[in-house]
């Protein structure tokens, strides 16, 4: 797309056709100044730039409509090149919290037993589907005594360097207090 908008650029301003646009913009790597440059040494640039399309043969009139024409397929490409960049931020945006959320769990509880554990996504697709059900379920399990918790990466990774941690004091402690059978220390 991003060349697309460079060949109509080069089109609007140089007056030429999308063809002319596309061969002159290969020549140079798609570089619009130096295409401008070329265009200018060749002679190809039919009356300068678009936006001064005047010629004596022209009406006033005609030359005025020319340029409204001209001005808005300008702001055209400035909002479709808008359009592009705010839909690719958009998907970039929703592909991030997707990811995040299938990294982070919501976990439910009751008396410290984990009763449930599914991705945030999944939470989140829940919501939409079964809204009203979903609601209602949520705030009777409140009402029952269900916690619910958002368990993110971070702090499964801290939860695990504690079981290690525990592991390693625990391996400490058998090493410290290893027996035979016979009640002798090691």
């Amino acid at each position: 797309m991003e060349k697309f908008n460079l060949a109509e650029t080069l089109r609007l301003k140089a007056g030429i056709t999308y063809e002319a646009a596309k061969d002159v913009l290969e020549r140079t790597n798609w570089d619009l100044m130096e295409a401008m440059i070329i265009l200018e040494r060749e002679g190809a640039i039919k009356n300068g730039p678009a936006t001064e399309k005047t010629h004596s043969k022209t009406s006033a009139p005609e030359a005025a409509q020319d340029r409204r024409k001209e001005e808005r397929d300008e702001k055209k490409m400035e909002y479709i090149k808008k359009g592009e960049t705010l839909l690719k931020r958009l998907v970039n945006w929703v592909t991030k919290m997707v990811k995040l959320g299938n990294v982070n769990q919501v976990v439910m509880r009751k008396h410290e037993k984990k009763i449930l554990e599914i991705p945030v996504t999944a939470a989140v697709i829940l919501m939409i589907v079964f809204n009203a059900f979903f609601w209602f379920a949520f705030i009777v399990s409140l009402l029952m005594g269900y916690t619910y918790r958002i368990v993110t990466e971070k702090d499964r990774k801290k939860d695990q360097e504690d079981i290690e941690e525990a592991a390693r004091a625990a391996e400490q402690i058998n090493q410290h207090h290893r027996v035979n059978s016979f009640g002798e220390a090691l």
